[in-house]
């Protein structure tokens, strides 16, 4: 059998049950063999519209494990097992339930913090706007995931963190409120939406002034989170 130390585990909206139109179908393919989306769709018997696989080798999984991969937290609290071979049953919940601590919390703030920079020096150079635009609003969802898990309310999705850490740091309502409309730009770049109205250069600017207001805030925290964990 050419599956037997695969797993496939649903994660993400699918998995909690708020998908929409504009969601993939995301599977979590862990599997020392090729694995082709076709595969994927026969071995789960069904074709979704939308289907995202991403693949891991144990080996890979094992590595992410031993700094606690905050992607992996996100499958431990909202995975969904699809699929077991006969020889990989049960290996990744083991995998998951022994999950430590994340330990690239500064690294990844540091990193957001430097993609900011990056975006104001290219809207000054005359860059696309709806483009790094799409980019603040990674950095935005992602800075708002890591912040959620190091306040300790680990919160995963597509607004809902941005929603809960506006809230649990008392932010700029502005920034939950508008992200809906930020977030288009990455569904335009993923070719999920059409194009956005056009955004002012001033518009730009401010997204960025209001996430880094964020990240100095997700810093703070993470210096704090580091402390509780070493």
């Amino acid at each position: 059998m050419k599956h037997k130390s695969t797993a496939l585990w649903l994660y993400g909206s699918h998995a909690r049950g708020d998908a929409d139109f504009q969601s993939d179908f995301d599977v979590f393919a862990v599997t020392d063999s090729a694995i082709t989306n076709q595969e994927v769709a026969s071995i789960i018997r069904s074709n979704p519209p939308l289907l995202k696989v991403s693949r891991y080798s144990w080996s890979e999984i094992e590595g992410m494990a031993s700094y606690g991969s905050l992607f992996l937290h996100h499958i431990r609290l909202e995975g969904k097992c699809l699929f077991e071979g006969c020889a990989s049953a049960g290996r990744l919940k083991a995998i998951l339930d022994a999950l430590g601590p994340y330990k690239r919390a500064q690294l990844d703030a540091a990193a957001f913090r430097t993609t900011v920079q990056d975006v104001r020096a290219s809207l000054e150079r005359g860059g696309s706007i709806p483009f790094e635009l799409s980019v603040l609003s990674t950095v935005l969802r992602h800075s708002a995931i890591l912040g959620c898990y190091v306040s300790g309310s680990p919160t995963f999705g597509r607004f809902r963190p941005v929603q809960r850490i506006v809230g649990l740091w008392g932010l700029d309502q502005g920034i939950a409120s508008l992200f809906a409309d930020l977030y288009r730009h990455r569904l335009w770049t993923d070719q999920r939406a059409e194009e956005p109205s056009e955004v002012s250069l001033d518009t730009a600017y401010h997204w960025c002034d209001r996430i880094d207001t964020m990240l100095e805030k997700l810093e703070e925290q993470t210096n704090e989170y580091e402390r509780r964990v070493s």
